[in-house]
């Protein structure tokens, strides 16, 4: 892990922010809250959409976790 490697190189107890990745909902939340929404993709929560509405509308969905940096796309 990147923050291990970190403190054993500085020493323990250094990193203030020991979180790797944002929380993907979130951060569309507050995107799209910004000037910056003209240029947000749609982000829905999986548990909450039909994924087969979904490839009709938009042909190809990429499903990705909340934390973390994987993903894969249907369609």
């Amino acid at each position: 892990m990147t923050i291990q490697r970190l403190e054993t190189a500085i020493g323990r107890n250094k990193c203030l922010n020991t979180i790797n990745f944002f929380n993907k909902w979130d951060l569309y939340n507050l995107l799209v809250q910004s000037n910056l929404k003209p240029y947000v993709q749609d982000t829905f929560l999986y548990n909450e959409v039909n994924i087969s509405e979904l490839l009709e509308s938009y042909k190809l969905v990429y499903i990705k976790p909340i934390y973390g940096k994987h993903s894969g796309k249907i369609g």
